[in-house]
């Protein structure tokens, strides 16, 4: 995932060949003296495209796997009660945190995707 800008408002989904698109989400426009530009994240995507491949591609730029395994096994802990009773609020705000990050992201996915007929 990078944080990119550009001077054109770009598409959420772009195909640059058969075998490269780019995904962005977060796309702001930033205006600083008179300049516009548009800033966002954005993933690189691999053919075959599809809706999945997109969102596995963004929930692993968010979240890579070690830290959405810690953000689990963490609220798992809470849930067993083998962790310290003054994270466990902590762990939970982590976790449903990311739960609703995810939510919204693939929210938005599907959405781009059915813009952009990607299925």
């Amino acid at each position: 995932m990078k944080k990119v800008e550009y001077d054109t408002k770009p598409l959420a989904y772009e195909k640059i060949d058969n075998n490269l698109s780019y995904y962005r989400w977060g796309i702001v426009e930033k205006v600083i003296e008179e300049r516009t530009s548009w800033e966002c994240f954005e993933v690189t995507v691999y053919a075959t495209v599809t809706k999945e491949k997109i969102t596995k591609e963004v929930l692993n730029a968010l979240y890579p796997n070690q830290q959405e395994e810690k953000l689990i096994n963490d609220y798992n802990a809470v849930q067993l009660g083998v962790c310290d009773s003054d994270q466990e609020k902590l762990f939970i705000a982590r976790y449903v945190d990311f739960l609703n990050v995810r939510k919204t992201i693939k929210k938005q996915i599907e959405g781009d995707c059915l813009t952009f007929r990607i299925f």
